[in-house]
């Protein structure tokens, strides 16, 4: 640490000389009561910024939230059966962004065929569909991928748990769909998350809908499928999950505002 520099001579007091006559009268002094009063303004100053900053609102940040509030929980009938529900809290729901806002897309894709031995692209290479959606860690989404075989008639479909930062990746689920007599193969995309629970959407291969068609409303108007995994057991919990009213109206208020505009 430096020294503060010292001022004062070194071995004693400062040499004194004594004063010699001025011919100038000496300069009027200030009256003290301005320093006073200038004291009093600045203090004042600082407590009024001070009572300002303390009461000013803090400023708006962006939320990944889309179901608006209130929010309602989701019960979720998990067996049919036996009649074992379960309850989704919704307040932390998180929904999907699309393949073109995923900076990773080409980097994942090679990871994850490359990794396991699959060519990179074209045939036999899985091939992520939209959306991807956010984990609760830091650096971490969920989505999934497809593979058709034209010879088989069969889609493989995955779903993984991937770090954007350490391109280190989990396949928390897969499956492989058959093609049935007039209908097209099925698939699955990651559309949501709400907690420990994650919203697939059950679709099919080649599904193209309008401009103004709204993924949330999908299953309500086709063959398509909405359906809840727990991520703590997702092979013994996927389960149709019943939409929040809260999203089906906000999902029907973008189409009306989409298909005003288009």
């Amino acid at each position: 640490m430096n020294d503060t520099e010292n001022t004062q001579p070194q071995g004693g007091a400062a040499e004194t000389s004594s004063p010699q006559p001025s011919s100038q009268s000496p300069a009027p002094k200030r009256p003290v009561g301005t320093y006073v009063i200038a004291v009093v303004l600045i203090v004042g100053a600082v407590l009024i910024a001070n009572v300002v900053r303390d009461t000013a609102p803090a400023p708006e940040t962006d939320s990944n939230v889309t179901v608006a509030d209130p929010v309602e929980d989701v019960i979720v009938t998990i067996d049919e059966e036996t009649g074992e529900e379960q309850k989704i809290d919704l307040t932390d729901f998180v929904t999907f962004v699309d393949l073109s806002e995923f900076d990773d897309l080409s980097e994942a894709t090679t990871v994850i065929n490359s990794t396991q031995g699959k060519p990179v692209s074209g045939e036999g290479a899985e091939t992520l569909v939209f959306g991807v959606v956010d984990a609760e860690e830091e650096n971490m989404v969920y989505f999934a991928t497809s593979d058709y075989n034209q010879d088989t008639g069969e889609l493989f479909s995955g779903v993984y748990h991937y770090n954007t930062i350490t391109n280190r990746w989990q396949r928390v689920y897969k499956q492989t769909f058959e093609a049935e007599e007039d209908s097209p193969v099925s698939m699955l995309r990651v559309v949501g998350r709400a907690g420990e629970s994650l919203i697939l959407l059950k679709d099919f291969l080649d599904n193209s809908p309008g401009p103004c068609s709204n993924i949330w409303l999908a299953a309500e108007d086709g063959p398509t499928e909405l359906l809840v995994m727990d991520l703590n057991d997702p092979y013994g919990s996927l389960a149709p999950f019943p939409l929040p009213e809260t999203l089906r109206q906000q999902a029907m208020e973008e189409v009306t505002e989409c298909e005003a505009n288009f």
